[in-house]
């Protein structure tokens, strides 16, 4: 029972710190993070960006960590998600993947690193038409216009008596 307790109390204390701005992404993402860094009294914010290929970690510990090609090497990041030197994330494009870890990755060159993009459809209107129900029905409308229409002969190709 005191147990209970006190993890309402430390998740109650953490629930204070949490970033209210993270955006959703997942693993496969590409992701751009912008870092504070402070040198002797300057204080200026770096980029990275690259894709995520683990994501860890729940509340206040949750990790991600980019991965980014550059030339013939590559650099793999860990980001603490709500720590005060993380200034803002941005979700740059959804990547289409089939794993929680993309740890393969890291053994592939050129091509194979490519990651497809994913375009969700879900919650897009179609601008000509909403259902597919629509698009059947006005197929089948110009089926039956098409049947219906009067068939003419071409000119000079008539029957003569």
């Amino acid at each position: 029972m005191a147990a209970l307790n006190s993890l309402k109390k430390i998740g109650l204390i953490e629930s204070g710190f949490l970033k209210k701005d993270i955006p959703s992404f997942s693993v496969g993402d590409t992701v751009r993070i912008y870092t504070k860094i402070t040198e002797e009294e300057k204080t200026r914010t770096q980029m990275f960006e690259g894709t995520v290929i683990r994501k860890s970690g729940k509340s206040i510990s949750s990790t991600v960590i980019l991965r980014k090609v550059i030339g013939s090497d590559a650099v793999e990041k860990m980001f603490p998600l709500h720590s005060p030197n993380v200034d803002k994330i941005i979700k740059v494009k959804s990547g289409k993947v089939r794993r929680a870890r993309l740890y393969y990755l890291r053994h592939r060159l050129g091509k194979g690193l490519k990651i497809e993009s994913y375009q969700p459809t879900h919650g897009v209107e179609n601008l000509t038409h909403s259902t597919g129900r629509e698009v059947l029905a006005e197929k089948g409308r110009k089926k039956q216009e098409s049947k219906t229409a009067p068939e003419t002969a071409p000119a000079g190709q008539g029957t003569s008596q």
